[in-house]
This record gives C-alpha cells, sequence and structure tokens, in this order.
C-alpha cells in the first residue's frame, strides 16, 4: 500500500455520518388530509386574513367617497367590497403570479 492510498483510507475516518434531512415536499399540518382546492385556500388566506384587508380597502373607499361628495361630483364607481369580493381579488392576482 502506498502512502497516497493510506492518506486517502483515512482522509474519512473523522467523519461522524453521512446522512442528511430528505424534505418531502407536500401539505403538511392543517393541510394534510385537506380534498378540496377551496380548502387549501382558506388555510393560506385564513378569514382573519381577508378580513383585515378587507377592512382597509373599505376605509380607503370610504376616504375616496368623501372625497367625491366634497367636490361636488355627481357620481362615483366606488362601492364598499365584500369578503367574497376580496377573495376574488386575492385569487385573480395569485392567478397572475403578482
Amino acid at each position: 500500500m502506498t502512502s497516497n492510498e493510506r492518506h486517502l483510507l483515512t482522509v474519512g475516518l473523522d467523519r461522524v455520518n453521512d446522512v442528511f434531512p430528505v424534505y418531502v415536499h407536500g401539505p403538511n399540518g392543517d393541510a394534510t388530509n385537506l380534498d378540496s382546492i377551496e380548502k387549501f385556500w382558506d388555510i393560506l388566506f385564513n378569514e382573519e386574513m381577508v378580513n383585515i384587508i378587507l377592512q382597509h380597502t373599505n376605509n380607503k373607499i370610504e376616504e375616496v367617497c368623501l372625497e367625491v361628495v366634497a367636490a361636488d361630483k355627481a357620481e362615483s364607481y366606488h362601492h364598499l367590497n365584500d369578503s367574497d369580493d376580496t377573495r376574488a381579488y386575492i385569487g385573480v392576482l395569485y392567478n397572475q403570479r403578482l
């Protein structure tokens, strides 16, 4: 056995373990047993998140409507949103990868 071969045999002796964690992609936690895309979506964007977005959106719409009324304009296309509107808008943004 040459000194080169002995060196190659001793190089790996200080290693403890070659096992690395393997991460398998897929749902976990609450999403493990869900059976529809709507249920996955409800976990991704829960009711609390949608309500926060909805509250701030409606606050901004009310501000704009007050400005329209103060400027004495006849009509405004602004209308308050509901939870379904907000979820639909988030879905469109998600679908467009924004």
